[in-house]
């Protein structure tokens, strides 16, 4: 033990920890710079001393030093230790990048000192304490080739990330363009009848193209109204695509099937025991219930 307990402050070791922590590149090396302990061993005083000064000399001689991208992935490779646990897409994309850079850095140092000289021989070696610190961190250059596989440099799911996901990207763009095509169709079509303005384009509102136009015109195009401006003048208009929106809705959906939905054509009465065991004359003289037509033919109870 230390005496007294507060000498980091009367020294002023607690003002550099902070200088030191703002200069930090992630939070790795923040955590490290808190567990920073008093050390009274000469020879690992030395070692830290000289790879200070080998790094610093490092950076003033190199422009290139890989010092890109540090994130702290230990709280997702804890959870996914379980079975049938995965990354998320900004999660794999920090691990790929992290993998990347460490194992660029240690590319980076290792080959130092492996330049020859014009004899053929190893030239003098001037990062002895770096080369010692990188040697022996293991890099996983397949992980980051298998990461490749899935996300691109801007970390988006490639489409060849799995046969699966491709065939569902490739049927939602057919389905997509086929729906761009009916639109513009239906859009010359107003224009060429006078209904709509020749400098009108279709615009996006909630997620679905939609075409602006005239109040006065809205019941010439068959469609839905979704939006009006604060004048009440123009609208938005989504013409009725009924196919193309409904193939869209199913090539964004998951391939499992949905949950069955109620029926229009429910009765409208509840059913009960004693409904079925009447006899005709109680049934006839039970108050007659309108049914509705587009449901067919009534069912017996």
């Amino acid at each position: 033990m230390i005496y007294p307990h507060n000498y980091e402050r009367k020294i002023g070791i607690d003002s550099i920890r902070l200088l030191l922590k703002e200069r930090c590149l992630s939070s790795l090396g923040k955590l490290l710079v808190d567990e920073m302990a008093f050390c009274k061993d000469a020879a690992t005083i030395n070692e830290w001393l000289e790879q200070v000064r080998e790094f610093r000399r490092l950076r003033q001689e190199r422009a290139d030093v890989p010092l890109t991208f540090f994130f702290d992935v230990r709280p997702a490779l804890k959870r996914i230790r379980l079975e049938n646990t995965h990354f998320e897409v900004e999660e794999l994309f920090d691990f790929r990048r992290s993998l990347d850079t460490i194992h660029r850095l240690v590319t980076f140092i290792r080959g130092l000192d492996e330049e020859l000289d014009e004899d053929g021989h190893v030239a003098e070696k001037h990062y002895e304490a770096l080369y010692r610190l990188a040697d022996g961190v293991a890099t996983f250059p397949i992980l980051i080739q298998q990461a490749d596989q899935i996300v691109d440099k801007f970390g988006h799911v490639r489409d060849t990330a799995s046969p699966e996901l491709n065939q569902i990207r490739r049927e939602l763009a057919r389905v997509e363009g086929s729906v761009s095509r009916t639109l513009h169709a239906i859009l010359r079509s107003a224009q060429s009848e006078g209904l709509v303005d020749k400098d009108v384009a279709p615009s996006l509102r909630d997620g679905r193209l939609v075409i602006p136009i005239a109040p006065g015109v809205k019941r010439k195009i068959s469609g839905i109204v979704h939006d009006e401006s604060a004048s009440g003048r123009p609208r938005s208009s989504r013409p009725t695509t009924r196919s193309a929106t409904s193939r869209t809705r199913s090539a964004r959906r998951s391939p499992a099937s949905s949950p069955p939905t109620p029926s229009a054509c429910a009765p409208m009465w509840p059913r009960s025991s004693t409904a079925t065991t009447s006899s005709p004359r109680s049934t006839s003289s039970r108050p007659r219930t309108s049914w509705p037509s587009r449901c067919g033919p009534r069912r017996p109870t």
